[in-house]
């Protein structure tokens, strides 16, 4: 290194810490000089400095070629200051050169340290001595290439077929699910593993995981027959202890389809949905039918960063999934987990992803899959808060603290961590301050998509002059944004609430589907515009 740093000495920590201490010195001091909090120019060239001190100290190769350097700049021999241990999993280390004039490229498929980040806020700065105060802020992020590599080899799937197969879905639904798994036979590689596991009030692995499966797995629904009522406990447990077998080198994949809900919904949030949070299967959702409970399968699958669809036929079905596969082999992220805590008076009311999938998360969780990511992806995140007591002027309000964990296909994990927050300034103080466009986009589409919940609810409480309400204010509003669809499928419903005090269950479900896809960026949106 031509300009020796300590990073011992940055951190503050014994060249012997561990790595749960080096992360804990970073995350203290990140606190401190993060440029969200501290805008001078010395905490931002310190941030940047803690940042690769955490880097290099926290990969046991490249620690182990700055500790010799380090003991080089320090006048240590080898014997008098012996090299920490490399982590318990990193049992074998390479040889290590002589006095190399830079260190080694590094292992990591992840070798430029670079996040593409961008921060957009509702509004320059909080008000002094107000509460309570609501804002918004869009997140992107979006992790460095692998080696600035930009069309990653297609790698191979482990793809279980979760299905329904109680009565319900007897008849059209898995006649249809069967055409869609023939019509899909052209998109698998010969290395595909493929699964099938049925359930109603119990599961059955019906196609042991193995490759060239995918024809055995048409064939066994062909044969499969409606019983019994659905539970979802049984095949989510089986999917858990499968997903220990997965070899490596292959995307963990999970179609789960089912068109109704089960009994034991709130068992599996209390004890699943932990487990599921810890593992890197991602779970897509297929809702046929019009009984599936939006709300369960929409919190499992942004549990494990998949993404929920609503199936009104095979030619839509076999759209939504020909463009999910095509994404998920190029994935060079196979998952990331973001975690944050909330930080001053805020509290976090709504977290929604809105790239490149949607999925609604749960505020109170503090943890949340963003899922897998392709190059030329990005995840792009709509927080609001609330900030609930009056501050002073003259400070920063920390908003939220957190960090993303992206993992790649080998297990190897890329931290970014970040903190938000917003000026505090008497009201004669605040500046004039436009939010950008697709902020404001944003937060008129989760406005939407509240309505037609609320218009629902409404509607099922026998409301029904408040349900007419929402829903002209719901068409007022589409109708200025120009979103056409929106309009006409708000004004067939209109109808039917004239005629029968209440909603079709097929036109709740097209609102519901039609509103939460709005929530994708027009970028995403119109890629994956699929119906008139």
């Amino acid at each position: 290194m031509s300009t020796f740093v300590d990073y011992y000495a940055l951190l503050q920590v014994s060249p012997k810490a561990s790595t749960e201490e080096i992360e804990r010195a970073f995350r203290s001091l990140a606190r401190k000089y993060h440029p969200d909090l501290n805008p001078t120019p010395e905490a931002k060239e310190m941030f940047q400095k803690l940042v690769e001190a955490r880097e290099v100290l926290t990969d046991p190769k490249r620690r182990l070629l700055y500790d010799r350097e380090w003991r080089r700049h320090h006048g240590i021999t080898e014997e008098a200051e012996p090299t920490p241990t490399p982590e318990p999993e990193q049992t074998t280390v390479p040889t290590v050169v002589e006095a190399p004039a830079e260190p080694e490229p590094q292992t990591t498929p992840f070798q430029k340290h670079f996040w593409d980040v961008q921060v957009l806020y509702s509004r320059s700065a909080l008000i002094a001595d107000v509460a309570p105060q609501r804002l918004y802020a869009l997140t992107r992020w979006r992790p460095p290439l692998p080696g600035g590599k930009l069309d990653p080899d297609p790698h191979p799937f482990y793809l279980l077929w979760v299905v329904d197969v109680s009565r319900s879905m007897h008849g059209p639904n898995l006649t249809l699910l069967s055409q869609l798994v023939q019509h899909l036979a052209d998109h698998w590689l010969p290395a595909d593993i493929h699964g099938l596991i049925t359930f109603a009030d119990r599961a059955e692995l019906q196609v042991f995981p193995a490759p060239n499966q995918a024809e055995a797995v048409q064939q066994a629904l062909l044969g499969v027959k409606g019983r019994g009522a659905t539970e979802f406990l049984p095949p989510l447990q089986m999917v858990l202890e499968l997903s220990q077998r997965i070899p490596q080198g292959y995307f963990p994949w999970v179609l789960f389809v089912t068109d109704g809900r089960a009994y034991d919904q709130p068992k599996v949030r209390e004890t699943l949905f932990p487990r599921l949070r810890e593992t890197n299967v991602v779970i897509d959702v297929l809702g046929l039918g019009h009984e599936w409970d939006e709300r369960f399968l929409e919190a499992l699958t942004a549990t494990t960063g998949g993404a929920l669809y609503y199936v009104r036929g095979l030619s839509e079905a076999l759209e939504v999934l020909s463009r999910r596969v095509q994404r998920l082999r190029r994935a060079y992220v196979w998952n990331a987990l973001l975690e944050w805590e909330e930080t001053g008076a805020s509290v976090v009311r709504a977290l929604v992803r809105r790239a490149p999938e949607v999925a609604w998360y749960t505020p109170e969780a503090g943890a949340a899959r963003l899922g897998p990511l392709a190059p030329g992806e990005f995840w792009e995140v709509l927080w609001e808060w609330e900030w609930m007591a009056p501050a002073p002027a003259g400070q920063d309000a920390p908003l939220v603290q957190g960090r993303v964990q992206a993992v790649d296909a080998r297990g190897t994990r890329q931290q970014y961590d970040f903190v938000l927050a917003r000026p505090v300034v008497r009201r004669e103080s605040a500046p004039v301050f436009t939010p950008a466009p697709e902020l404001v986009q944003a937060v008129q589409r989760l406005t939407w998509h509240r309505l037609q919940a609320k218009m629902r609810e409404a509607a099922h409480q026998g409301r029904v002059r408040e349900a007419r309400r929402y829903l002209r204010h719901l068409r007022r509003r589409a109708k200025e944004a120009g979103e056409q669809d929106l309009v006409r499928a708000l004004d067939a419903q209109a109808r039917r609430l004239e005629r029968e005090r209440r909603f079709t269950q097929a036109g709740e479900k097209d609102l519901f589907d039609r509103t939460r896809r709005l929530m994708l960026p027009a970028l995403y949106r119109n890629s994956a515009s699929r119906r008139p």
